[in-house]
């Protein structure tokens, strides 16, 4: 098979490089235009937590649509995962077209935390639309397999849901 990533991190665009030197690896952000926007680190040195930002951050980089650079035939795909920091209304929107064309089977991991979400202008709600493509989805929170209308009424119960996240399961 092969494997398509895209990292907009230079530290962890390296790592991939070492890592995954047979890999198609394209060191860009995804999103729903091409553009540039700012690249935030993380103050703790986390190098999982970059964040693409409108306002600042310590790097410009490439922001690219999926539908745009993905040349191969969707319909090919078997696995997408997506963890994004907060920006993965902007990639969604950006791969319409291939999630479109995903094949039955087909399997698509998304993690999204809440509070990155409402950083940048959403709810947790704009997940709906995606979340509607599949034929079965779950959600996984603290190692607890759950449904996704669970997952959204977990949420608001919550009265800070910065340390939050959950990974959703999707299948065509």
């Amino acid at each position: 098979c092969s494997v398509y990533s895209y990292e907009p991190d230079p530290r962890n665009f390296d790592i991939l490089k070492e890592n995954c030197p047979d890999s198609n690896l394209f060191n860009v952000a995804l999103g729903d235009n091409n553009f540039k926007k700012f690249l935030k680190f993380n103050d703790t040195g986390n190098y999982g937590d970059s964040q693409i930002r409108n306002d600042a951050g310590e790097l410009t980089v490439d922001v690219v649509k999926l539908d745009d650079i993905f040349l191969e035939d969707p319909s090919k795909i078997k696995a997408i995962k997506i963890d994004v920091q907060g920006y993965e209304p902007f990639v969604l929107d950006g791969a319409k077209n291939i999630f479109s064309k995903l094949p039955k089977g087909c399997l698509v991991l998304l993690e999204f935390c809440p509070s990155l979400l409402e950083k940048n202008g959403f709810d947790i709600n704009c997940l709906n639309e995606f979340l509607s493509l599949f034929s079965n989805s779950y959600a996984m929170i603290k190692d607890k397999k759950i449904t996704i209308p669970q997952m959204f009424e977990w949420f608001s119960t919550l009265e800070d849901d910065n340390q939050y996240y959950a990974d959703t399961i999707n299948y065509i």
